[in-house]
């Protein structure tokens, strides 16, 4: 069956009982963890969850929240919730407990499934009086929970519940709220299936006998939301990852055919290639750009477990061209697209048509403007419906049918979209000239020797840089992290205004993480705390830089 006529004609249960007919012993989920599910198992489960919220919960609409990390039984209670006509507000396990208290009690949700969470310990007691929780089937239940069984028992005697609305809110997912409380993103099941529907027309996967998927990102996110919504239109199994420390393991295990990452998996696949296959970055790239050298980007591809990817996507921020650039070496094609939580993809790049420093053009049946601001525009078939409980930034965000992004870009001649930066991200220094940081943030993480980066400038004459070291420094005296970051800077600057050069560097030791508050749960840099960490170092800096002094190097 065609897979575009199947996302227009059916809805993703219509899709998936589809399968449980056709293959019901063939894996659907692969989890080596907690446990697999073929086809029909997975299908008979999910209605067997919606049967019971109904029974628990009564009339459609309201909230069910996810506390777990990534599992075969997460994937099964979110459809399970959905198709019983309620909403899925997952939450991340790396939730601080103000965040977890504030999320369930806006959210007002109703009834809870949990699993493995590191963070439980420490949100529990905010759990409000009324809070039904389920343990997950792979976990013990904790005390005071409802076990799994005890709650499909509760709606063992009822009819499956009606197939919900389409065009009914089925999903929140939860914003970073890297400026204050989290907002949560509404979608339905007519947006969500859009999107996969859209993923499915540029992801070169439909003529494959064999399609894999593997499940990494954390599943509260919206790109692993719409990968598994994927698998449901396009017959592909889902391996659930093991978790970071065995991602590239679980990678060689699965050989699989589409691969999700955000930019920092990429560059961190880069430089295990880099250590196992040369004594340095340089001889590597001699010997891979050696006329006929074709055997070692198949050692390569092999060695990631990458030689049967047909796509390989970059998403949640703009992957470093540097990066790009390495792979195209192996043979390995990184494809960004660009959108949001409230709308995506809103751009894509084609196999063959990537322009260095772009994101790509507007994904067909988008449509993308850039506001004489500055300001990119979207809207088509991928966009949310509104802010939950949120009718101010709903009336900012989604306007006259446009969604404004936030995010500052221009078009090239060829319409790719080039990102500068986020419109409010922009800062002015003391000599009154507006620098956009995203640029030469990515340019600055060109350096091997740095994980995390942002610039500041605001109130200063130059802009200043704060980054964490990569494992890349380990063992390297801070002579030589200063020199050689010194260096890197200055080619940087080479690249830039007079303005926008970067006059000094303030090297953390501490990387930015959730657990210190420097991260988001959704791995999101929080500016304003950042800064206000080595503000007096900042302080020290900028007495400098109005000295007149460059290339200043700090440790903070």
């Amino acid at each position: 069956m065609d897979d575009k006529i199947v996302a227009e004609s059916m809805d993703l249960f219509e899709r998936f009982s589809t399968y449980r007919l056709e293959k019901p012993k063939e894996l659907f989920l692969i989890d080596e963890l907690n446990g697999s599910y073929s086809w029909k198992e997975g299908f008979d489960k999910v209605e067997a969850i919606a049967k019971s919220l109904k029974v628990l919960l009564g009339s459609q609409g309201e909230r069910v929240s996810i506390l777990s990390e990534n599992c075969s039984d997460w994937i099964l209670a979110d459809l399970g919730i959905m198709l019983s006509g309620h909403v899925s507000a997952p939450l991340f396990t790396t939730m601080m407990a103000d965040k977890f208290s504030y999320a369930v009690s806006f959210l007002d949700v109703k009834l809870m499934f949990l699993g493995n969470a590191p963070n439980w310990d420490n949100v529990k007691s905010h759990v409000p009086d009324g809070l039904t929780i389920v343990s997950l089937p792979h976990v013990e239940p904790h005390p005071g929970t409802m076990s799994f069984a005890e709650f499909i028992a509760q709606g063992k005697a009822e009819p499956v519940p009606c197939r919900p609305d389409l065009d009914a809110v089925c999903s929140l997912i939860l914003t970073s709220g890297t400026t204050g409380k989290p907002k949560a993103v509404m979608h339905s099941q007519r947006t969500l299936n859009s999107i996969a529907d859209t993923f499915l027309k540029i992801n070169r996967q439909e003529r494959l006998p064999e399609k894999r998927l593997l499940c990494h990102l954390p599943m509260a996110h919206i790109g692993e939301k719409v990968t598994v919504l994927q698998s449901l239109f396009m017959d592909a199994s889902i391996t659930i990852g093991r978790g970071p420390g065995l991602f590239i393991d679980d990678l060689r295990k699965v050989r699989p055919t589409l691969v999700l990452g955000v930019p920092r998996i990429w560059e961190r696949l880069l430089q295990i290639v880099i250590d196992e296959f040369a004594d340095s970055i340089d001889e590597l790239k001699f010997r891979l750009e050696q006329e006929g050298n074709e055997e070692l980007p198949g050692q390569i591809r092999e060695f990631l477990g990458l030689s049967e990817a047909t796509c390989c996507i970059s998403g949640g921020a703009i992957s470093p061209q540097f990066v790009k650039d390495w792979f195209l070496l192996f043979g390995v094609e990184i494809s960004d697209f660009y959108g949001q939580t409230e709308i995506v993809p809103l751009t894509c790049q084609g196999a063959g048509d990537q322009v260095a420093g772009s994101v790509g053009s507007v994904t067909p049946g988008f449509e993308l403007v850039i506001e004489p601001s500055g300001e990119i525009l979207g809207r088509g078939p991928g966009a949310a419906l509104g802010y939950f409980e949120d009718e101010e930034n709903t009336a900012l965000t989604f306007r006259d049918g446009w969604v404004h992004t936030g995010d500052k870009g221009y078009l090239d001649q060829e319409n790719n979209l080039f990102i500068v930066g986020r419109m409010r991200d922009e800062f002015k220094t003391a000599k009154g000239k507006y620098v956009a940081p995203g640029p030469i943030e990515s340019r600055f993480a060109g350096s091997p020797l740095v994980e995390q980066q942002l610039l500041f400038g605001l109130g200063l004459t130059q802009p200043l840089m704060i980054c964490t070291l990569s494992a890349e420094a380990t063992g390297k005296s801070d002579v030589e992290i200063e020199d050689t970051l010194l260096a890197e800077t200055r080619k940087v600057n080479l690249q830039l205004e007079p303005h926008e050069r970067i006059g000094g560097v303030l090297i953390s030791r501490t990387h930015w993480t959730v657990e210190n508050g420097l991260l988001t749960h959704t791995q999101k840099a929080i500016r304003d705390k950042i800064f206000a960490a080595c503000s007096p170092q900042v302080a020290e800096v900028g007495a400098a830089l109005r000295d007149g002094q460059r290339n200043i190097m700090r440790w903070v």
